[in-house]
């Protein structure tokens, strides 16, 4: 799936995250993330992001068509794959591809999953959302520039899958 719009952003109602990601072939997933979750998720991705850092003409040329400078506009005749109700995300599986990117796979109990692929250029955009929803929720957690930010004292290893 081709990320076409990415937007993650605090729903003060749900207390939630709301990831909403719309594919160049017009189908938009959605998903929530909760507090505990990003907490738990966030030492594998900021390890990725560490581990992904591309030099900087690269990062140019890895946006892949994806438009990141507008407003998350929903298509007008947007298709929901996994309904209209956004996933209450439970697990997260991440991998590395044959190419260095990161493989994200977002699952919630009731089996209901999608994935992304982010590379390295879409990873930071990722992280930086994170962390911007994260600071506009006030739950009191530090999204730093790595994994042990958050005075944690183990390596900077992504597990592969979250529960």
């Amino acid at each position: 799936m081709g990320i076409q719009q990415l937007q993650i952003a605090y729903d003060a109602l749900a207390d939630r995250l709301l990831l909403r990601l719309c594919t160049s072939s017009g189908e938009e997933y959605l998903a929530h993330l909760t507090r505990r979750f990003v907490s738990q998720v966030w030492p594998g991705l900021a390890a990725s992001l560490a581990a992904s850092t591309p030099a900087p003409q690269a990062a140019a040329s890895e946006a892949g068509g994806g438009r990141f400078d507008r407003p998350y506009e929903t298509p007008a005749d947007v298709e929901h794959p996994l309904g209209p109700v956004p996933l209450l995300v439970a697990e997260a599986r991440m991998e590395r591809d044959g190419r260095g990117r990161l493989q994200l796979q977002l699952k919630e109990r009731r089996q209901r999953a999608f994935s992304l692929t982010l590379n390295p250029s879409l990873l930071r955009v990722f992280c930086a959302m994170l962390r911007a929803g994260v600071g506009a929720a006030d739950w009191g957690l530090t999204l730093g520039e790595d994994a042990n930010a958050d005075g944690g004292s183990e390596p900077a290893q992504p597990p592969t899958t979250l529960h």
